[in-house]
C-alpha cells in the first residue's frame, strides 16, 4: 500500500458476512478481541508508518453495550496507536441466517452511541457512517455535530453518483469540476483502459460498477444500463463498453 502512494491504512472491523466474519473469523468477528485488533493495527502502523484507521460497529450480536464499545475504542486508539475511528452507527449480527443486506438495513442506527463516543474520547477523530442517504444530511449532521471528522457514504453514492457532484463546493467551499456525465464517462474510460492494459486482463464488471448508475432517474438511465449488462456479458474490455454506451445513448 505504501509503494502506491496511500497516506492512510484501514483495517476493517465491521464486514458482517458469513464469509468474512463467520468462516475466517475475521471483519466484524475481531471486534469480540480487541487486544488481537489493538496488536494488529500496531503492527500496520509499524510496518507503514501510516495513519492506521479502524473501521467498526457499535457492537455484534449480544456484545452491545455501551461499555464493551468503549472499552474497544480505549484500548485500541491507546495500544494500537488508532486517532481514527469510522464507526457504523449499528451492531452487527453474526448468523449465517443474517444476510449482509440484513446487516445494513435491520439493526437500528443509533447515531447517538458516536455522539457519546465523541464526548468520552475528545482526543480521537471519529466519522459516522450509517444510513446517510442525500448530500443534504451531510450537510446537516456536520452542522449539528462540528466534532465530527466526517461522514461516510456508501450505498446513496453507488446508486445515484452524479447526486454528489457539488460535494466539493457544498463541503469544502472549493470549484466543483463541472463535469458533465458525458465528461466523467470519457475520463473515466479512458482510466479503465489505463488500468486494464497496465494489468494486461479485462475486469470490465468491476471497473463498471463505479458509473453503472450514473444517470440515475433521468434518461437514459435504462437504455445506458442495458447496454453496459449487454457488453459485459460479451466479455468486452471496461473501455469499449462505456464508449459503446456514449455513443448508443
Amino acid at each position: 500500500a505504501v509503494s502506491y502512494g496511500y497516506q492512510q491504512i484501514n483495517l476493517n472491523i465491521g464486514c458482517p458476512s458469513e464469509k468474512v466474519a463467520g468462516e475466517s473469523g475475521f471483519g466484524a468477528a475481531l471486534y469480540l478481541n480487541p487486544p488481537l485488533v489493538a496488536e494488529l493495527a500496531l503492527s500496520v502502523y509499524e510496518a507503514t508508518h501510516k495513519p492506521t484507521t479502524i473501521k467498526c460497529r457499535i457492537g455484534v450480536n449480544d456484545h452491545e453495550s455501551y461499555e464493551e464499545l468503549y472499552n474497544f475504542i480505549r484500548l485500541v486508539s491507546e495500544v494500537g496507536k488508532v486517532e481514527h475511528f469510522i464507526v457504523h452507527a449499528r451492531i452487527a449480527i453474526l448468523d449465517p441466517e443474517f444476510t449482509p443486506k440484513n446487516n445494513r438495513n435491520i439493526p437500528p442506527l443509533k447515531y447517538d452511541v458516536v455522539y457519546r463516543l465523541m464526548q468520552d474520547f475528545p482526543h480521537l477523530k471519529f466519522t459516522l457512517n450509517g444510513g446517510v442517504p442525500n448530500m443534504k444530511t451531510v450537510q446537516e449532521l456536520l452542522k449539528e455535530h462540528p466534532q465530527l471528522e466526517g461522514v461516510m457514504v456508501g450505498r446513496a453514492i453507488m446508486s445515484n453518483p452524479f447526486g454528489w457532484s457539488r460535494a466539493d463546493s457544498l463541503l469544502y467551499k472549493t470549484k466543483d469540476p463541472g463535469l458533465s456525465r458525458v465528461d466523467v464517462l470519457t475520463k473515466y474510460a479512458k482510466h479503465c483502459a489505463k488500468q486494464e492494459k497496465k494489468h494486461d486482463m479485462h475486469f470490465s464488471r468491476t471497473l463498471i460498477k463505479p458509473i453503472y448508475h450514473l444517470f440515475h432517474s433521468r434518461p437514459p438511465d435504462i437504455p445506458f444500463r442495458k447496454s453496459l449488462d449487454h457488453s459485459m456479458k460479451t466479455e468486452h474490455t471496461a473501455y469499449d463498453a462505456i464508449m459503446f454506451a456514449i455513443e448508443k445513448h
